[in-house]
Formats: C-alpha cells, sequence, structure tokens
C-alpha cells in the first residue's frame, strides 16, 4: 500500500512538474493588450480604474492556468517604460484562466489603482504611442514560488 501512495505522489509531483514547465514556455510566447479601460474615479492622491486585458496565446500549447491552480496572477505592475518608473498596480489572484493555443483570452474588471503624484511624474507615459510607453509586468505565483512576467512579450 505505501508503494502505491508513493507511486501516486510521484507521479502527480512529475506531472506538475512538466505542467509547469510546458505553460512557463507557452507564456514566452504569450501577448497581452489593455482592451478596455472603465469606471474611472479620480481623486485628490487616487486615480481607480478597472481595465480589461486580453492574453494572445501565440504558441501551439494550452495555457491552463486553472489546473489545480499551478500558475496563478497575483498582480499587475504598471511602469513607464522609458525611466521605469512605478505607476500603479493591480492586486489580483486570478488562477482560473485558460488560454487555448493560438487563441484568446480576456481577463476583465482588473481593479487599477494609480497615485496621482505618479501619473504627474510620468506624464510621457501618455505622449505618443501608449503601447510603447507603458511596461506591464505581472506577478506570477508557482508552486509558491513568485516570478515576474515582463513585457517585452506584450503588444
Amino acid at each position: 500500500m505505501k508503494k502505491i501512495v508513493f507511486g501516486i505522489i510521484a507521479a502527480g509531483s512529475v506531472y506538475a512538474y512538466r505542467k509547469v514547465n510546458t505553460t512557463k514556455k507557452a507564456l514566452e510566447k504569450l501577448k497581452i493588450e489593455i482592451t478596455a479601460l472603465n469606471n474611472v474615479s479620480i481623486s485628490i492622491s487616487r486615480v481607480k480604474l478597472n481595465l480589461d486585458l486580453t492574453f494572445k496565446n501565440q504558441s501551439n500549447l494550452d495555457i491552463g492556468i486553472s489546473t489545480f491552480k499551478l500558475l496563478k496572477i497575483k498582480e499587475v505592475k504598471f511602469f513607464n517604460n522609458k525611466n521605469n518608473s512605478f505607476l500603479g498596480a493591480a492586486v489580483v489572484d486570478v488562477s482560473g484562466i485558460k488560454v487555448l493555443a493560438n487563441d484568446t483570452s480576456t481577463i476583465s474588471n482588473i481593479p487599477v489603482n494609480i497615485p496621482v503624484k505618479n501619473l504627474f511624474n510620468n506624464l510621457s507615459v501618455f505622449k505618443g504611442d501608449i503601447k510603447n510607453n507603458l511596461k506591464i509586468v505581472l506577478v506570477l505565483d508557482s508552486l509558491g514560488k513568485q516570478y515576474e512576467l515582463n513585457t517585452e512579450n506584450f503588444i
């Protein structure tokens, strides 16, 4: 009986390890685009808004963030791409997303908080092409370890 339990645990561990590594390879070809902004509210100290992020999987591998919650998006950070200044962040706990090979998926209504002083210090982000001026960093959690996916692969 101990051998069967050990075998099941070992097989599950190997499966989880392979699944995470396969997902990491597919993430290298992932493109992300801000597809909607809504519910913008401005106060003296902070700008709050909701945004939609669309994930475009340009690989031949399915990205399954929902499988056993092995990979979660914990935070979305926004930076000025030219000087790497922090603009704001959205704290999320998204694990229920799956992007099939060569397909798209959207996470809607991500709440973002941006301190007004950060906006004033980085008005250059809004001059010209915002896609080139804005850097988005996803903070991912995989089996208790966090790593960041940078916008080098983003739209």
